[in-house]
């Protein structure tokens, strides 16, 4: 499943789920960092999860992510 945050039809971030077993990706674009975008994507994930009676979500980030 991949869910696209838009704002005003401006792509600014999006999530990359795989149901079962884990959150592929979360990226925002860069320059809408630190806004509250992730945050709601979140949040969204967090309401899939509910919805589908999943109770852990883990997110991993690369080693060399230090925004993470």
């Amino acid at each position: 499943m991949f869910l696209l945050l838009e704002d005003n039809e401006e792509a600014l971030g999006y999530a990359w789920i795989v149901i079962r077993e884990y959150i592929h990706q979360i990226s925002i674009v860069e320059t809408k960092r630190n806004k509250g975008y992730g945050s709601s994507l979140r949040e969204c994930i967090f309401e899939i999860a509910n919805d589908r009676g999943i109770v852990l979500i883990e997110l991993d980030y690369w080693f060399e992510n230090s925004v993470a």
